[in-house]
């Protein structure tokens, strides 16, 4: 749903779709059939919803955060002393989250958006029994200083804790060399790998 939000093609979200499916589920016409019925549906109700809610972009947000609260799970407004980051995690992937993330690796993935987007999308992934990379969360932020990130960080982690105590993660994987790394390192004490993207948008 948020690859359609984001303007992608519906065609490339249906073939996203189904590729995952099949990892599952092997090729199935019937299942496809009804994969392009739903993602054809996603986005005729996305076309027909507005995506100003507000005039004002900061009201339009808040009335967002404020229908989507269950999927919210850190959130801070913009101010002359604050800088905007939302946290959207959805109880779907909160839960594959404490499953594969647990005592294994969580990645973030930075890249999306930068030289587009007013805010970046920060991705964070984990990775199943097959290796295959999960979403687990998004942050969209600007910010990238100490405090901002650990305010995220702390959030998210103790939400996956509040469920499962006891639930911690071995190590981080970032593909921005220029990350603040303090809060990770301090925040839940673990080790820091750097990756470098492959291609950047």
């Amino acid at each position: 749903m948020s690859m359609i939000y984001l303007g992608i093609p519906e065609e490339n979200v249906l073939e996203k779709h189904i590729e995952g499916i099949q990892r599952y589920c092997g090729s199935n016409a019937k299942v496809d059939s009804l994969a392009s019925q739903y993602v054809h549906k996603l986005g005729m109700i996305i076309k027909r919803s507005t995506h100003e809610l507000d005039l004002d972009d900061q009201a339009s947000i808040r009335m967002w955060v404020e229908r989507n609260k269950k999927s919210i799970f850190f959130y801070q407004d913009s101010s002359e002393s604050d800088a905007f980051i939302l946290g959207i995690q959805t109880e779907w992937q909160l839960q594959q989250m404490i499953r594969f993330g647990h005592r294994s690796l969580i990645a973030a993935d930075s890249t999306f958006g930068i030289k587009r987007l007013k805010y970046p999308l920060c991705t964070l992934l984990v990775f199943d029994s097959r290796q295959h990379a999960l979403p687990v969360a998004w942050i969209i932020t600007r910010s990238s200083a100490k405090p901002d990130v650990a305010k995220w960080m702390k959030a998210l982690l103790g939400r996956a804790s509040s469920v499962e105590p006891g639930w911690k993660i071995s190590g981080f994987l970032i593909d921005d060399a220029a990350a603040e790394i303090d809060p990770i390192r301090q925040g839940i004490y673990l080790a820091v790998l750097y990756c470098f993207p492959l291609a950047s948008s």
